[in-house]
């Protein structure tokens, strides 16, 4: 549009006038564009909420599964000899360990010493043999082979051992051969054989630490094992065993880890409390208020919260136990909407019979658990056709239709401002035309009043 000045002519105001008349042919507009204000409002809280309903599905899981609250604190009466961690509930109690002796593995220095292990030596050419745990593989050397030759050709061998060389004196001039096998335990024993002169020269033909098992007493039973780290003998329960000096006897306990399980259902509770106290804000009503929840009255929020309150707040008469968050020590809070837990009481059943506040919890889930497998939360955030999404989807519908209404008005009151224009310039032309036709005849008027 050309630039135009109004109001020359007239004195007005013209543009504020055309202002304020397209302020109010605006109105309609102003209520669409508050309307998809609203509506973008409401689907980024849907959104919000749906992040929410992930995390509480989430927490769900975690505590529904059977060993989150099968922690246990296991103690050792000596760490020095021995060193536990892990167990489940189903273990708890008192064991006394008495530890005969220690899993080893094969050692062997060489009894020869070798002055550069870089030179070459005098061998009969041949094979080393190695054999562990019933396989063996081959080596061939030759006559002239240094010993750090024979070491590189172990340790590319694919078998539990491994060599190495030391300096005895550390003079640089007295070294020899260390083979070593990486497992302990009698089956892992590492054994050579030679068809040349190596093993002979070098003299490592016997070991000079056998392997050996691993060897426990509990409750009058010997346990014997391949290794210092015992983990099938009390279930969940790892022993590492680390001195057998004066076959000592350790007391190990294994008591119910009270403060991380409820940590456990703390954090189920916060996802829980986090869906309730969204839901309680953004349907809020308060008599006499100027405003209320953005979602207040929402269906699909409202229905969502029920059901779930449902859920939470049944009652498993199939239990015998614990059947119901309340009997566990956990309420709703009817003034504020939320979950309060009575730590001490939850933590007395954790400790008195924690495989029965488990039960509860896999229950829980279950209880939320379709015929399909799934739980009812995915029927709620599932990203394609979830009850969330649809809702979503909904809104974001609504939105782009009032877009489209928004930008057709908004082409008519265009349209009606260019129009306004046009008729106050024709105006401002017109009251021109008639000053000077008005100038025109007062300058004859005077002409003939002077002749």
């Amino acid at each position: 549009m050309a630039f135009q000045i109004f109001g020359i002519q007239s004195g007005l105001d013209t543009g504020n006038i055309i202002d304020q008349l397209i302020a109010i042919e605006s109105r309609p507009l102003n209520l669409l564009q508050r309307r998809e204000a609203t509506l973008e409002q409401q689907k980024s809280l849907f959104q919000d909420y749906n992040t929410k309903l992930s995390t509480l599905k989430s927490a769900l899981t975690t505590i529904g599964d059977d060993d989150t609250l099968d922690q246990v604190s296991a103690t050792s009466s000596n760490e020095d000899a021995l060193e536990v961690e892990g167990g489940t509930s189903g273990n708890l109690g008192s064991y006394s360990f008495t530890i005969n002796s220690l899993a080893a593995q094969t050692i062997v220095i060489a009894d020869t010493t070798i002055a550069d292990a870089t030179a070459a030596n005098a061998f009969t050419a041949g094979d080393l043999g190695v054999t562990v745990n019933g396989t063996t593989e081959t080596i061939s050397y030759a006559s002239t082979a240094s010993l750090n030759d024979i070491r590189d050709a172990i340790n590319n061998l694919t078998l539990d051992v491994s060599a190495s060389i030391i300096d005895i004196s550390g003079a640089g001039t007295d070294y020899r051969l260390v083979i070593t096998g990486t497992q302990e335990g009698t089956t892992n024993a590492v054994t050579t054989s030679d068809t040349g002169s190596l093993r002979a020269d070098l003299g490592i033909a016997t070991a000079d630490q056998s392997a050996a098992n691993s060897s426990i007493s509990l409750a009058g039973t010997t346990i014997t094992r391949s290794s210092n780290t015992i983990t099938d003998v009390i279930d969940g329960l790892t022993l590492t065993l680390k001195d057998a000096t004066g076959t000592p006897t350790v007391a190990v306990q294994v008591v119910s880890n009270s403060s991380g399980n409820l940590s456990e259902i703390q954090t189920f509770l916060d996802a829980v409390n986090d869906v309730r106290q969204f839901a309680v804000d953004q349907t809020k009503f308060t008599e006499g208020a100027t405003s209320q929840g953005a979602l207040f009255g929402d269906r699909t929020l409202i229905s969502t919260d029920s059901e779930l309150r449902s859920l939470f707040t049944a009652q498993f008469s199939g239990l015998t136990t614990i059947q119901s968050m309340s009997q566990l020590g956990i309420t709703l809070n009817t003034s504020t909407g939320l979950f309060e837990m009575d730590s001490s009481r939850v933590t007395e059943q954790l400790d008195d019979n924690p495989s029965a506040v488990q039960t509860f919890f896999e229950s829980l889930k279950d209880s939320m658990t379709n015929v399909a497998g799934t739980l009812v939360l995915d029927g709620i955030t599932d990203s394609i056709d979830g009850r969330i999404k649809t809702k979503t989807d909904f809104l974001q519908t609504e939105i782009e239709q009032l877009q489209e209404s928004q930008e057709r008005m908004e082409g008519r009151l265009e349209g009606r401002r260019a129009l306004l224009e046009r008729q106050f310039l024709i105006m401002e032309q017109t009251m021109a035309q008639m000053e000077a036709q008005q100038s025109s005849f007062a300058s004859q008027l005077g002409g003939l009043a002077g002749q």
